[in-house]
């Protein structure tokens, strides 16, 4: 933080008593004679309270600030595909410019040499193409999302946020904070609706996605609890590192346990384990991997004393070949 710098000496016409001003990292610091200090960010009606209290403001906004906005549409555009899948399936194609969902597939392809792009179409969309999907079919969607006006107003605002970083417009403080929650009580929305769709989903958690960093996803059924493969049909080599982006919610809102394990091999053994709602596993492949069917297992599981499966709540298993070193 650089030295306060001094404006000038003068004299107050509102407080009829002369002050000396200063400046540091934007905010007006007001000295009287009696050395009482009142601090404004540039508005008047700010002023007269201790430089504590404005410090401590400022850590707030930069600490609000940190969250990531796109990380929040992401997670919304996640959540809203995923609730597109159980409640229509395929019939959000008719409603979608799927030339302009492949012209963007292909694009991905480009950019990303050495990774499997998503095969799913659904998966390019954006907010607002999933915006014009639920409320072309908004008596499907009502019994998870429940009030039309509200829907539509907080899409008006998650689009705007959208827009302002691409074009270079950053976002207050506010907004993110706005942002966050408008996006924290649709995926909270969404998650007690499949708590009624099965007598399970009410007590147990919810995975809304898995992807290796080779771009394969996992094919997660939102009413039930893993079981599925995904045969990714590749080919590693001793010494290589795969990570698993997974993403979940609970209707209690207890934190969830990930853990990364290798089956089909060596007996199981348990490689990573992680704690949050989003989280990134590791898989670094040893030489006790090799096998043509190297099986990783992810696990999901509450804190709570019961669970789906007896001992967890969720499992997918993704499938390699793992060749013997040179």
């Amino acid at each position: 933080m650089g030295a306060p710098t001094r404006v000038r000496h003068v004299s107050s016409l509102l407080l009829h008593k002369s002050v000396d001003v200063t400046v540091q990292s934007g905010v007006i610091a007001l000295t009287n004679a009696s050395g009482d200090v009142s601090a404004t960010n540039g508005r008047c009606g700010n002023a007269m309270r201790p430089s504590s209290e404005i410090a401590a403001q400022s850590r707030r906004s930069r600490d609000d600030s940190s969250v990531d906005p796109g990380d929040a549409i992401n997670a919304l555009e996640v959540t809203l595909r995923q609730l597109v899948r159980l409640v229509i399936g395929d019939n959000w194609r008719a409603d979608v410019d799927v030339a302009r969902l492949e012209e963007r597939q292909t694009e991905e392809r480009k950019r990303r040499d050495g990774s499997i792009v998503e095969r799913d179409l659904l998966a390019f969309t954006h907010v607002h193409e999933l915006r014009h999907v639920i409320e072309k079919h908004w008596p499907d969607f009502k019994p998870a999302l429940h009030d039309r006006k509200r829907f539509d107003v907080y899409m008006d605002r998650v689009e705007d946020f959208r827009n302002a970083p691409m074009h270079s417009r950053t976002l207050l403080p506010f907004e993110v904070a706005l942002l966050t929650g408008i996006v924290g009580e649709i995926r909270n929305e969404v998650t007690l609706y499949y708590s009624g769709r099965g007598p399970d989903m009410k007590h147990y958690p919810t995975v809304e996605s898995i992807v290796d960093s080779f771009g394969n996803t996992a094919a997660i059924k939102s009413d039930a609890g893993g079981d599925g493969m995904t045969p990714t049909g590749l080919r590693l080599h001793v010494g290589q590192v795969v990570t698993f982006v997974g993403s979940g919610w609970d209707p209690h809102n207890r934190p969830l346990t990930w853990e990364l394990l290798i089956t089909n091999v060596a007996g199981d053994a348990s490689l990573d384990t992680k704690v949050g709602s989003e989280v990134a596993l590791t898989w670094r492949v040893e030489p006790s991997h090799v096998s043509e069917s190297a099986r990783v297992v992810i696990k999901v599981m509450s804190n709570g004393p019961y669970h789906r499966r007896g001992t967890y709540d969720f499992f997918h298993h993704f499938d390699y070949a793992v060749d013997p070193p040179d």
